[in-house]
């Protein structure tokens, strides 16, 4: 029994430092290393030529624009159907699917496009530049500001929405026409790209995903909550290597990835399935240390010290 037990714990050390070693390998091939730490010039995104327009408007602005352009609600259904703007049509950003769902909305006419606070929004209208939407309207704050002017919105659906919800059904909508290089590519194929040294390696999980476990290496740039990241993420990200990208499922990495090709993003490879996949495959990540507790020892009298 002791030998079976030896022989475990042995099997279990060996585990652990191979899995070290290949966190350390990661980290030194990404260049992530001090020792062996190269300098990459920056190098700026330069926007595709021939891409759409995109232009934020305040309440007032953007409602006297609606009689030209396509009005597409962006929310999810149930905030939708608690009031949205007259006339409006619906595609959830936040489904797996709103890449190619808003292919569905005609690309040649101007599209206007709102959310609550303009945080969906702002990221939706680079992901349908990319895609060949010759002009975006977004409403600045969203239907909160709307609402705040004064403007008046409804609960009822209409029979322009109820028709595009019968095309996406039906399946009736045209492909993507992406500007820049993308690829969905797996684990294994991905930590080779990592351990390259080759690619700058960004996870767009928020803040506190990332500080629970990370793939070493990555620079944390939120997706969900950050309204500004195709901003941050030009500051911080040189278009000199290609980009390595994940997040928890693939999903918010997908719509990321679409939106920094507009800007100009040459190369991206999103981790398919994201951070999930790649746990599920026992690959290392650098994780969160567990508090530990301390237990005070009992003052001389039998209770607790100061």
């Amino acid at each position: 029994m002791k030998r079976l037990i030896s022989i475990a714990l042995t099997a279990l050390f060996l585990t652990g430092i191979n899995a070290c070693k290949d966190a350390g390998d990661i980290k030194k091939r990404a260049g992530h290393d001090e020792a062996a730490k190269k300098e990459v010039a920056y190098v700026a995104p330069v926007p595709p030529e021939g891409l759409g327009e995109i232009v934020k408007l305040e309440p007032q602005e953007f409602q006297k624009i609606l009689g030209e352009a396509t009005l597409v609600d962006i929310r999810t259904p149930e905030e939708f159907a608690e009031g949205h703007l007259k006339g409006a049509v619906l595609i959830n950003y936040k489904k797996r699917t709103f890449p190619d769902y808003i292919n569905v909305i005609d690309k040649e006419k101007p599209v206007a496009i709102y959310c609550r606070s303009a945080n969906r929004s702002g990221k939706a209208a680079y992901i349908m530049q990319n895609l060949g939407f010759k002009k975006v309207y977004d409403l600045a704050g969203g239907i909160k500001a709307w609402k705040k002017a004064g403007l008046p919105i409804e609960t009822t659906d209409n029979d322009a929405n109820k028709a595009i919800q019968e095309k996406l059904k039906n399946g009736d909508y045209k492909g993507r026409n992406l500007a820049g290089e993308f690829h969905q590519v797996g684990v294994d194929e991905f930590e080779k790209l990592i351990k390259s040294g080759e690619v700058t390696l960004v996870d767009c999980r928020t803040p506190e995903e990332f500080a629970e476990s990370h793939i070493d290496g990555a620079i944390n740039i939120d997706w969900k909550h950050n309204r500004h990241f195709i901003d941050d993420f030009k500051k911080q990200i040189t278009n000199a290597k290609p980009v390595a990208i994940y997040c928890r499922s693939g999903n918010r990495s997908t719509r990321a990835m679409f939106a920094l090709g507009a800007v100009g993003y040459s190369k991206i490879y999103n981790l398919e399935h994201g951070i999930k996949s790649w746990k599920k495959a026992g690959k290392p990540l650098v994780e969160k240390k567990k508090e530990e507790k301390v237990e005070l020892a009992p003052s001389p009298g039998g209770e607790e010290g100061c």
